[in-house]
């Protein structure tokens, strides 16, 4: 459906062990290895896989992680072809899920140190939450008619936004908390653009007009038009960036999944697929196999995260990924309108473990 779009380790032996209230303990002897400098022997729990999918959905959606809070979508409705849309706030179970919007007719994207962000699929107006429907704050701006907020890093949020005030063209619009804060980050000279990600200062998106062909580049901007970055890489056609944490971005160019640090010199191809997310260490997304993938900065240090999901998924896709290496998205069990299952990856690391590095300007 949306996202902010909307779909290897070298192999490890992988046991699934205990099915316990929805949630897979998941054993991978040596896997460790992967994420610390030192072997360990005795068999790590990294990760425990969790179904968020909550009673009462037909189909539900992971979009961002950060903290104990995980938010995306639920859909209900009396058939997949007319569904409602319901943006959802999770804390780590299917149980715990709060309805940010009980009417129906919204999307949550982000989620950043207690805060959440997202639209109003009714009036298409972008939407800031605290935790509750009733916090809910309205973003869209004055002289704008339609706009969506896709990313937030706790005191900013990105998206975009299109009406007379930005002369009827889609925008990349920046916020800070209010509808009247709004910065408008179109460069100058771009046709259309829109942001998708927003941490420690820096915003990532694309811009569509000025270069060779009519296609998209991925952008970079650190708070206003000026100064913004083409991230687009020589030899690539078009791109689009996705995420940004800890001094990284990431995102995808001709259908490859790119990484970048600040220019378009230092891109990383990580391989076929999509990059939708980073913590500054870590990278998620998917690969063109369908499955949800994590890198650590190169090609070869992928790990299939889809190997680690309960039997009956046939597609997966990671969205989200926090400080703390936890990792959100979706899986699809086989049929050509089988309902999708929001998915948290929970990320354990055991006390004798090398800490990996965290992100700490963002999420």
């Amino acid at each position: 459906m949306h996202g902010g779009s909307r779909r290897n380790l070298a192999p490890a032996k992988i046991c699934i062990g205990l099915l316990l209230g929805g949630a897979i303990l998941l054993m991978i002897p040596g896997g460790d290895e992967a994420f610390s400098q030192s072997a360990i022997r005795p068999q790590v729990p990294l990760y425990t896989v969790i179904d968020l999918h909550p009673a009462g959905f037909g189909i539900s959606e992971g979009w961002g992680v950060s903290g104990e809070q995980q938010v995306g979508t639920g859909y209900t409705g009396e058939s997949l072809d007319q569904p409602r849309m319901h943006a959802l706030l999770w804390r780590g179970s299917p149980a715990s899920v709060v309805d940010l919007s009980p009417s129906g007719w919204t999307e949550a994207t982000a989620v950043c140190r207690g805060q959440q962000v997202g639209w109003g699929t009714m009036d298409n107006h972008a939407l800031l939450w605290r935790g509750s429907a009733a916090s809910m704050v309205d973003l869209n701006p004055s002289g704008v008619d339609a706009s969506e907020a896709l990313g937030t890093s706790g005191t900013e949020q990105v998206g975009w936004g299109r009406g007379p005030a930005t002369g009827d063209m889609q925008h990349a619009l920046l916020w800070r908390g209010s509808a009247a804060s709004v910065v408008d980050l179109n460069p100058k000279g771009v046709t259309a653009s829109e942001a998708r990600g927003a941490s420690g200062g820096e915003q990532v998106g694309w811009g569509y007009g000025p270069f060779p062909g009519g296609v998209t580049h991925a952008l970079l901007w650190r708070g206003s038009a000026a100064g913004v970055v083409d991230l687009n890489p020589k030899g690539v056609t078009a791109s689009e960036a996705r995420g940004t944490a800890g001094g990284e971005q990431v995102g995808e160019g001709d259908g490859r999944a790119l990484l970048w640090r600040g220019t378009a010199a230092s891109v990383v191809d990580l391989g076929p697929g999509t990059a939708y997310a980073t913590n500054g260490a870590e990278q998620v997304g998917k690969r063109g196999n369908g499955h949800a993938i994590l890198w650590r900065g190169s090609a070869d240090s992928m790990v299939d995260l889809h190997a680690l999901l309960p039997p009956g998924f046939e597609d997966s896709i990671a969205f989200g990924i926090d400080a703390a290496g936890d990792v959100v998205g979706l899986a699809v069990p086989p049929g050509h309108w089988a309902p999708s299952h929001a998915i948290l990856w929970k990320r354990s690391v055991p006390e004798h473990l090398t800490p990996r590095p965290q992100n700490t300007t963002g999420c």
